[in-house]
């Protein structure tokens, strides 16, 4: 049994990150691409796009209220060919951000003081990122890195044809 305190997501769409809610820049998402961690044919394949040096990222560009609360952002990724990514929840007041190895399924730098990733089987694993006090709008960032010691928004390089999967984001009041 596994028991958790109660919390609503605020990231709308959590499963559809194809729809016009997220914004993505250089990132192609396929839906329905690739069995998700729950068995359904739901996870989305991030390709990320072009062959320059450039920023790529998905983000809700509208952001999340944010009141003086701990705030938990997490999602489901997977490693195709893309081995790192960077989870960022941006304010003008915050400049945390985590990295993460796909391939060998551990947090490799970063500056939030909760950041984890959890295996969860076939390849997937959920990374998350806590965070507290914040009086703000945030924007949640997931960033393609091509370093597991990737400095915060850095650029990501692309053959055009790299990349993830990735499956139900959260963003929940709470530190789970």
């Amino acid at each position: 049994w596994l028991f958790e305190a109660e919390a609503t997501n605020e990231a709308l769409y959590s499963n559809q990150i194809d729809d016009a809610y997220w914004g993505k820049l250089d990132i192609a998402i396929t839906a329905n691409a690739s069995v998700a961690p729950d068995g359904t044919t739901t996870a989305e394949s991030a390709v990320l796009s072009g062959t320059s040096t450039t920023p790529r990222t998905i983000s809700r560009n509208a952001g999340v209220s944010v009141s003086n609360a701990t705030i938990t952002f997490s999602c489901f990724v997977k490693y195709v060919d893309k081995q790192f990514i960077q989870l960022v929840f941006s304010s003008a007041f915050s400049s945390e951000y985590a990295n993460f190895d796909l391939q060998n399924g551990t947090v490799t730098s970063g500056t939030y003081a909760a950041a984890t990733i959890e295996n969860n089987g076939n390849g997937w694993y959920r990374i998350s990122v806590t965070t507290t006090g914040l009086n703000t709008t945030c924007i949640p960032f997931i960033w393609a890195i091509d370093a597991g010691n990737a400095a915060r928004a850095a650029d990501s390089t692309s053959n055009g044809t790299q990349s993830y999967l990735l499956w139900n984001i959260q963003i929940e009041a709470g530190s789970t």
